[in-house]
């Protein structure tokens, strides 16, 4: 049987590791069958940003508003200590969007004419590519072989 995790508590805890206390953030609880709770980020140091942090019981999800971008992450056994990893490192994603870290790519579509953008940022040695309904993690491309 699966540990009971406090995910609120542990939303607020890794949100002010990460972004440290200067940051103007709004909580939210989706009650339902699968509850999520979300921290919504809407400054950090003075600057405007618009990013979502959440979690569920299984589930990590991270968004970037001004792009449209970002992923959801399954934890399948639910283990709070690979729940928090997994909450931490999507918060590091959203951190460096907010300061200016990784990159923006376009890339074409097959259906849009306008192309879709895809933010890209090493975290703790590997790559994410975060783009409007697909993720990818990979390798880091500036690690030398």
């Amino acid at each position: 049987m699966a540990m009971t995790v406090d995910a609120e508590r542990m939303l607020r805890r890794v949100v002010t590791d990460v972004f440290g206390r200067n940051i103007d953030v709004e909580l939210s609880t989706d009650a339902g069958k699968y509850p999520l709770h979300r921290a919504r980020i809407t400054s950090t140091d003075g600057r405007p940003t618009d990013v979502v942090l959440g979690i569920g019981s299984t589930r990590i999800s991270a968004w970037i508003s001004e792009l449209d971008v970002g992923y959801v992450e399954i934890e399948e056994d639910g283990d709070e200590d690979e729940l928090e990893s997994s909450l931490r490192t999507s918060a590091k994603i959203l951190h460096a969007f907010t300061h200016g870290e990784g990159r923006v790519e376009y890339r074409p579509t097959l259906f849009r004419r306008r192309p879709r953008p895809i933010f890209v940022v090493d975290v703790d040695g590997l790559e994410y590519q975060l783009g409007r309904r697909t993720a990818r993690i990979g390798p880091s491309s500036s690690q030398s072989n």
